[in-house]
């Protein structure tokens, strides 16, 4: 898995990407497998 970029939260990366936050949050969280075909870590 590669890193493409870090935002600074998950309602930044739904703004400049057009996803919503709650689909990102979903992925960090394991309730969904991707939101835009990307998978989603919060930075450790």
């Amino acid at each position: 898995m590669n890193l493409i970029e870090i935002h600074k939260s998950t309602s930044d990366a739904g703004r400049k990407l057009n996803i919503k936050k709650q689909n990102i949050f979903g992925v960090v969280h394991n309730k969904r497998k991707s939101a835009r075909g990307f998978i989603w870590k919060y930075l450790d």
